[in-house]
């Protein structure tokens, strides 16, 4: 066991890792519920404004720090900026839930979360497709990687039209609540199905549009995004709902968590490795900070909120870190393990430290608003006493 099992169960693990990029595609093609064009539309500039900047400043901090201080690749240095995008606030709207913190904060950061993943995913698939590319050999120009990236994008595109497609014929719905236009049942081509059996076929189509997507290096993310957005506006939310089974989530992402830790390789760490973590940690955590700040500035946010949104960027998991892993998995030759080495981690710094900070801010959130409150009370008071008082 000791001679050889360790490494039967090494590779076990790594063929285990395409669970880690299903998942990540679950998690892509939810994204696609917040693309319906009247949530687009209720979301105003503003908060694209906020993303737009908090995420080029991120990118091109990280990417330039990497690039000419650690002497990374170029394209790597690309690739760990755009991983440093990402944004993981479950946690975040966990403890919004259990503080019961509601209004304009909520508002804005569930829209800047979710279009500071979706340029996530676009820029990543970008760079990662750019340097699977130089992996290979191949002889690259500007107008061979604008076509290549073109093309792979619409073939990408393409699976995400089929899977909206299968997903259309065979989930249909039953029964709706008028009252808030959301399905209540569903029934599939071959009759009525129960949330759970929703929730197989959706993965079980996920699954096989991300595996063809892999098979021929597209980037499996656009396609999930792509059958999302099309489901979201031209099908029924009870899909998504589906993807929300208290009973199943929490099991999955207890699988996807044990195998991100499975996969560390604790004797490939360094002391120079310790540098770029730290790096990574100093730039991603100044850039979310600054930027947001001056996104919040740039459209005229309460300062309350300019003071309290940028701290709620700070943490990252998920989509992060399997990113990671498939980095690590396909530029197993051109510095894959060192990205991972830096990225995850650093997460785990993100995810508590970000944690923390987030119930600190939030807490004080609420103390600030229980405070306007009471002042908005007392003034009403007053204006009641002052017109009992002039009768």
């Amino acid at each position: 066991m000791y001679t050889h099992g360790f490494v039967t169960y090494g590779n076990v693990i790594e063929e285990s890792h395409f669970f880690l990029f299903f998942f990540l595609g679950l998690i892509a093609f939810s994204l696609g519920e917040e693309l319906h064009f009247d949530r687009l539309k209720k979301m105003g500039i503003k908060p694209t404004i906020i993303c737009l900047t908090e995420a080029m400043l991120t990118w091109v901090s990280i990417t330039l720090i990497f690039f000419k201080v650690f002497n990374f690749p170029i394209i790597n240095a690309a690739i760990v900026g755009s991983i440093g995008i990402a944004t993981a606030t479950a946690l975040t709207f966990i403890l919004m839930n259990k503080l019961k913190v509601e209004g304009k904060l909520k508002n804005i950061l569930a829209n800047i979360v979710v279009l500071d993943d979706i340029i996530e995913v676009i820029f990543f698939s970008v760079f990662l497709g750019i340097a699977v590319m130089m992996q290979n050999g191949e002889e690259l120009s500007f107008g061979f990687i604008a076509f290549e990236v073109l093309k792979e994008f619409f073939f990408a595109i393409l699976i995400g039209v089929v899977i909206f497609f299968l997903l259309k014929f065979t989930v249909k719905p039953k029964k709706v609540d008028e009252t808030d236009g959301l399905e209540i049942e569903v029934e599939s081509f071959y009759g009525p199905m129960l949330s759970i059996e929703l929730f197989f076929i959706i993965s079980g189509i996920i699954a096989v549009g991300s595996a063809v997507a892999l098979h021929f290096h597209l980037p499996f993310l656009v396609m999930a995004v792509v059958a999302g957005a099309l489901v979201s506006n031209y099908h029924y939310h009870a899909i998504f709902h589906s993807l929300q089974l208290s009973n199943v989530m929490p099991a999955l992402n207890l699988f996807f968590f044990a195998l991100i830790g499975a996969s560390v390789k604790l004797e490939t760490f360094s002391s120079k490795t310790f540098v770029f973590v730290l790096g990574y940690l100093l730039v991603r955590g100044s850039a979310k900070l600054i930027g947001t700040w001056i996104g919040c500035r740039v459209t005229d946010q309460e300062k309350e909120i300019t003071n309290s949104l940028p701290k709620l960027m700070l943490p990252q998991a998920g989509m992060a870190a399997v990113e990671t892993i498939l980095v690590a998995t396909v530029l197993k030759n051109s510095g894959g393990e060192l990205i991972f080495n830096t990225i995850i981690p650093a997460l785990v710094v993100f995810e508590i430290g970000g944690a923390w900070i987030s119930e600190r801010t939030l807490t004080a959130w609420n103390k600030f608003m229980g405070e306007k409150y009471k002042s908005h009370q007392k003034k009403k008071s007053f204006a009641i006493e002052d017109i009992v008082g002039n009768i």
